[in-house]
């Protein structure tokens, strides 16, 4: 599952006994910077997470196997992801 939330998104495990973060991922490099989620979506293999951030023009292509953030710069400020 992910979780998103200001300045952040985690991946949290759900199987276990009590719910584990496995990675969070910053969305800022500074901590006084706070972006806002907007949507989130899977890749079919779970693989990948797509991510829309309020009013930037970015998308947040966030690997879950081997954890790193990749932007991709649009042309304007998406509006949806399906």
């Amino acid at each position: 599952m992910l979780v998103l939330s200001p300045g952040e998104v985690a991946r949290v495990d759900l199987a276990g006994r009590s719910p584990t973060p496995e990675v969070t991922f910053p969305l800022a490099l500074s901590s006084a910077s706070t972006l806002e989620p907007q949507d989130v979506e899977l890749t079919p293999d779970e693989t990948h997470a797509l991510l829309t951030i309020k009013g930037s023009p970015d998308l947040y292509v966030l690997d879950l196997v081997n954890p790193s953030i990749n932007l991709v710069s649009l042309s304007g400020v998406p509006s949806d992801l399906a």
